[in-house]
């Protein structure tokens, strides 16, 4: 998979800060995390990644700071 610099930068446009984290999970997806596991629109993410991918959100619950979110890019 393969996503270049200017993605990732319409990604920091469009959520309008650089805070959010880019990491692979143990299946190498890569994974979206906006600040504090922040829920975004994931339609508008879906839509500047275009077609080729796909994007899933995941919720995780968690007991002290309620539910958390991240984006799985595939």
């Amino acid at each position: 998979m393969v996503i270049n610099y200017i993605k990732l930068k319409e990604i920091e446009n469009w959520y309008g800060s650089p805070d959010f984290r880019i990491t692979f999970n143990s299946y190498k997806d890569l994974e979206l995390r906006f600040r504090y596991w922040k829920q975004v629109n994931i339609e508008e993410l879906q839509e500047i990644l275009g077609e080729r991918f796909t994007v899933e959100e995941w919720e995780i619950e968690d007991d002290e700071c309620g539910i958390l979110y991240n984006y799985i890019i595939k």
